[in-house]
């Protein structure tokens, strides 16, 4: 399986639920209401760990498909890879994890 980006994109700007600074990590939580939704693609300056907490994602970076992650698993994503993540269960939960040294950076721009 190698699916491409879906041409009709249910965008959701959902609300982060939760954000945390610990043991030099930055971790924000997001919440994904409904399946097919799609957090809007970005990019970051550096290297991180997008943790699915619940439910199921899809994801793509540079617009290729990186995998369908269950609880528990994690899409890694470099510096510089536009990316984005499909609920594919309604109620999927989304955890970024980035080190506190990129946690300024997320912050200025607002993702």
């Amino acid at each position: 399986m190698n699916p491409s980006i879906p041409t009709n994109l249910i965008f959701s700007d959902p609300p982060v639920e939760h954000i945390e600074e610990v043991g030099n990590l930055y971790l924000r939580s997001i919440l994904l209401r409904n399946s097919g939704c799609v957090v809007k693609q970005h990019i970051h300056d550096r290297e991180h760990l997008t943790l699915v907490g619940n439910g199921r994602a899809r994801g793509w970076a540079d617009g290729k498909w990186i995998g369908d992650k269950k609880p528990g698993e994690g899409f890694w994503i470099l510096a510089g890879q536009e990316h984005l993540f499909q609920a594919l269960e309604s109620d999927t939960r989304l955890v970024c994890v980035h080190d506190i040294v990129s946690a300024q950076s997320v912050k200025d721009k607002g993702i």
